[in-house]
């Protein structure tokens, strides 16, 4: 399943300024859900409105391959439960 949008505050560390905006917890590409990487890209990651910072949020993606990953790192779940 991929998690309903979640409003979040977020702190911008190069201008020192908090704003609202919204990410995804989980997205679960293997559903058959069509997602362009604009999308992943949008739904795992805020951009600071005054400076622009973009920063990832550390959501979990499950892709069509049933590989997962966090933050760039890339697991199989069957790895993790052996």
């Amino acid at each position: 399943m991929t998690s309903p949008p979640e409003q979040i505050t977020v702190w911008c560390p190069k201008c020192e300024r908090h704003f609202r905006d919204w990410y995804r917890p989980s997205i679960n590409l293997s559903l058959g859900e069509e997602w362009t990487e604009e999308e992943i890209e949008q739904a795992s990651s805020v951009e600071c409105p005054e400076c622009h910072l973009r920063q990832d949020v550390g959501n979990l993606i499950v892709d069509q391959d049933g590989f997962w990953r966090v933050d760039g790192q890339e697991n199989s779940l069957n790895e993790e439960l052996e």
